[in-house]
C-alpha cells in the first residue's frame, strides 16, 4: 500500500462496508478487505485505535458468519456506529 496513512484506511473502510451493505462485497471478500487494512493499521503501530478495532471486527466476519453467526449483529452494529461518526 505504500505510504498510505490512517484518513485514507479510514476512507477506503467505509467505502469497503457501504459496498458491503449493498451486497456488492461478500462477508468473505469484506473480511479480507479488513484484514489488508488492519495490517496496514498494525504497521503503523495504530492496531488498537478505535479503527483498528473496527478493522478486527470486519476482519473477523468471514469466521464468525460459519462457526458463531450470533455476534455478526454486534460487530456489525459496532461498524454502523464507528462509520456515522467517522463517514466524511
Amino acid at each position: 500500500m505504500g505510504e498510505v496513512g490512517l484518513g485514507v484506511v479510514r476512507r477506503v473502510f467505509i467505502k469497503a462496508y457501504e459496498d458491503f451493505k449493498k451486497e456488492k462485497l461478500s462477508f468473505d471478500l469484506f473480511s479480507s478487505v479488513c484484514e489488508r487494512l488492519w495490517s496496514r493499521v498494525s504497521g503503523l503501530g495504530e492496531e488498537n485505535s478505535e479503527l483498528g478495532v473496527m478493522l478486527e471486527y470486519g476482519l473477523e466476519l468471514s469466521w464468525y458468519v460459519r462457526n458463531d453467526p450470533q455476534k455478526i449483529l454486534k460487530f456489525l452494529e459496532e461498524i454502523e456506529m464507528y462509520i456515522g461518526v467517522n463517514k466524511v
